[in-house]
């Protein structure tokens, strides 16, 4: 009886992982009504997470962001990645809807950071904007945001700033610096990569850029600083 009680626990245990490790497609519901498409990563109650906003487009969809979202999994890290609705009205809405459901999985009270590529930099950066003292960091890779998300970064110090780009991305690089430079954070980056790809296409051709983006959004949640003070790098071909 004992020797099968303990396989029956062992099963439910093995069980309880297996599905631990799954991603979760999610719907969410928004204001109006409206569902916005997900993908969900557990790392367990109490956990911090990150919000992810894919990138306009893109075939990869909500996969786009997978990279990072395995590796802060295997941090400890959960995280939703959220197709949000293209009409700005609807941004804010869908924010605070993404948010609600992360706290409801993980809790009301753990630490949480935003990223966003492309067209859901302005994403990212308009829900933290929306709610200030909810997010320790934000990560961004080759999108324009508005006036009023730089003039918010400026007046956050609290709030650190990952800025990447492809050097040879247009106007890319150029929106990577500003954004970092209206920082004053002292964990706040800029990454600028040689080789051309835009937003989360970045992963697929710069091998190191998930996990270096991963390890930094992971410190910015557990508050643990960087070592060394350089806030410019390079990710090497």
């Amino acid at each position: 009886m004992t020797n099968l009680l303990t396989a029956l626990l062992l099963a439910i245990g093995a069980a309880a992982s297996a599905a631990a490790g799954d991603v979760e497609q999610v719907t969410i519901v928004s204001e109006g009504a409206v569902s916005i498409a997900g993908e969900y990563r557990h790392a367990g109650a109490g956990s911090a997470a990150v919000l992810f906003f894919s990138m306009c487009g893109s075939p990869d969809g909500l996969q786009g962001w997978s990279p990072v979202a395995d590796l802060l999994r295997a941090r400890g890290v959960s995280s939703l990645v959220i197709n949000f609705k293209g009409s700005r009205d609807h941004w804010k809405a869908d924010g605070a809807a993404a948010i609600a459901y992360l706290r409801s999985r993980i809790g009301s009270v753990t630490p949480l950071a935003a990223a966003g590529s492309s067209c859901g930099v302005s994403m990212a950066l308009i829900t933290a904007a929306n709610h200030p003292d909810t997010f320790r960091a934000v990560a961004t890779l080759t999108g324009p945001y508005g006036s009023d998300a730089l003039a918010f970064v400026r007046r956050s110090p609290g709030l650190a700033v990952y800025s990447g780009a492809s050097e040879n991305d247009g106007p890319a690089p150029g929106w990577a610096r500003e954004l970092r430079a209206a920082s004053s954070n002292p964990d706040s980056k800029l990454v600028l990569l040689p080789t051309l790809a835009h937003g989360t296409d970045l992963f697929r051709v710069e091998t190191s850029l998930a996990p270096e983006m991963s390890e930094w959004l992971a410190a910015r949640l557990s508050g643990r600083r960087v070592a060394g003070p350089p806030t410019v790098s390079r990710i090497a071909p």
